[in-house]
């Protein structure tokens, strides 16, 4: 029945499968000896590959090894990471910050440690599908609002009586490019607080992975 099932995949042509690269990833990689333009990757400004990262690169292997060898709850955490946190908090402006090794694990570690069971999380209908995922695995009831659309999104708030509301948005969509009202939520947010004037009543959560920088 699986097998069955991915035939039929392979006929529609949605069967993805992996490629293997023979170069590096940056804005031009090579796929089976092709040179190719990369629309897909992160690192398309190259970074990656600047000679200045993989120079400090190889300097931390020398001096920390590779991997991480366990959990820095566990075994303590590199003072690499403690410096990059801190340059991410002074670049972004706020107190404090905490590295993941992916937006993806960010997103799934984040939503379920802010929201459980007696919350709401209304989420645009477009979020990306790791915000999807951190919504299941938080056990909150989630709503969808309409993408962009901050009236619809005010008039589902209105009706949910729950202990705390989470809004949660992409800053720029990673399928379509069209970035987040982000003014007329904040406001959103910031009207409902006025009026509940409880602490944590009303939050407003923005992946900004397509937007910084």
């Amino acid at each position: 029945m699986f097998s069955e099932s991915l035939i039929r995949l392979k006929e529609k042509n949605l069967l993805r499968e992996i490629k293997n690269r023979n170069s590096s990833q940056g804005a031009r990689i090579v796929i089976d000896g092709k040179e190719c333009i990369n629309f897909s990757s992160n690192n398309y400004l190259g970074l990656a590959n600047h000679p200045h990262v993989i120079d400090s690169s190889r300097k931390a292997i020398e001096t920390f090894g590779f991997g991480s060898g366990a959990s820095r709850l566990l075994c303590g955490g590199s003072i690499l990471h403690s410096e990059l946190e801190k340059k991410t908090a002074k670049f972004k402006g706020t107190e404090s910050a905490l590295i993941f090794n992916s937006g993806y694990s960010a997103n799934t570690g984040i939503i379920p440690a802010i929201a459980d069971e007696e919350d709401v999380i209304f989420s645009d209908e477009l979020n990306h599908a790791s915000i999807v995922d951190g919504c299941r695995l938080s056990r909150a009831k989630k709503i969808i609002y309409r993408h962009r659309d901050t009236k619809h999104l005010s008039k589902l708030i209105e009706r949910e009586n729950a202990k705390k509301k989470i809004i949660i948005t992409d800053s720029v969509f990673s399928m379509d490019g069209d970035i987040v009202p982000l003014k007329e939520i904040y406001e959103l947010c910031n009207s409902f607080y006025s009026r509940l004037l409880t602490p944590n009543s009303i939050l407003l959560y923005i992946d900004d992975a397509h937007g910084t920088g």
